[in-house]
């Protein structure tokens, strides 16, 4: 089977998102938990915590 590239993107960042939330709609279990997909989400977009704000852009990866 090929592997799969990885790729990135910005979305915006609406009222009621949370990492997690991202993380569970574009986590791809081969690659990430859900926490470490949030950890790399964090590290990409130099976040320190968990907390992000609706209006703001957020870098993601995925599998493609």
């Amino acid at each position: 089977t090929p592997e799969k590239t990885k790729m990135y993107m910005s979305i915006d960042i609406k009222d009621g998102d949370t990492l997690w939330d991202i993380a569970e709609e574009y986590a791809d279990p081969a690659y990430y938990t859900i926490s470490e997909y949030v950890e790399e989400l964090k590290s990409m977009n130099g976040l320190n915590r968990d907390t992000i704000h609706a209006g703001n852009s957020l870098v993601i990866a995925y599998y493609e």
